[in-house]
Formats: C-alpha cells, sequence, structure tokens
C-alpha cells in the first residue's frame, strides 16, 4: 500500500494518504522490515546519537589519521566559522562542518553510507586519534 518507486510516487503518495512524507515513509519501512514502529524508531534514534556523538567528536579535536597528513578539517572549519563567521550562515556552514566530522578519510572506505562508516569506524586505521 505505501509502496513507491520515486520522489514524485512517493509526494502523490502522500497527498492521495493525507499524510506527511516522513509518515509514508515510516510505514513503508514497517511494511518492509515487519517491524513495528516503535522498533524502527528506537534503531533512528540510535543512528541519530552515533552520528552526533561522531560529528561532536569531529568537531572538538583536531583529529588526524595515523600518519597524520590527513584528517582535522572539520576542526579548522568549525574554528575558522566560530571566529569569523560563514558565507555559508549559520545552519549550512554548521552542516559543512558536520560533514566533514564524520566523513572518514580512508579509502576503502568512501562510497559507503554514513552508519557504515561509524560502524567501522573502529576498524579504520586512519580514524584513529593520535
Amino acid at each position: 500500500m505505501y509502496e513507491f518507486h520515486s520522489v514524485e510516487e512517493l509526494l502523490a503518495k502522500a497527498v492521495d494518504l493525507h499524510m506527511p512524507i516522513s509518515e509514508v515513509v515510516l510505514h513503508r519501512q514497517m511494511e518492509d522490515s515487519h517491524e513495528a514502529k516503535e522498533a524502527i524508531m528506537e534503531r533512528m534514534r540510535k543512528s541519530l546519537r552515533e552520528m552526533r556523538r561522531s560529528a561532536a567528536s569531529g568537531c572538538d579535536k583536531d583529529i588526524r589519521s595515523t600518519s597524520g597528513l590527513s584528517g582535522g578539517n572539520a576542526y579548522i572549519l568549525d574554528k575558522k566559522i566560530k571566529e569569523s563567521g560563514s558565507l555559508l550562515g549559520p545552519v549550512l556552514g554548521r552542516a559543512a562542518v558536520h560533514a566533514m566530522a564524520i566523513q572518514c578519510m580512508h579509502g576503502k572506505n568512501r562510497g559507503m553510507s554514513h552508519s557504515r562508516v561509524l560502524r567501522n569506524r573502529a576498524r579504520c586505521a586512519a580514524c584513529h586519534v593520535r
């Protein structure tokens, strides 16, 4: 019932059902996974907590790769934005900092979803804090 294959179909489904897009997507996830709404919401909350923790640690410390040649960009950008502002504005500026903070620099992790990068971060030699 909640099936869609494009954003256009998703929007049409939301209009037809008089539901927010987020609810249509949640119901689709419930159909696909056969999980209760609360189980899905708890998994999303857990992922959000982990992403926030990861982004915060990338912004608070000068994190570098084991070699010291890469990393630290989120920390540097965050520091510059706090000192002199951002042409992007406060919302996009923070988004850029957080995107840099959670992005693993190790080549083998490129193309992975953020949650998968976070799960594999402990095994990624380039992400170890010196």
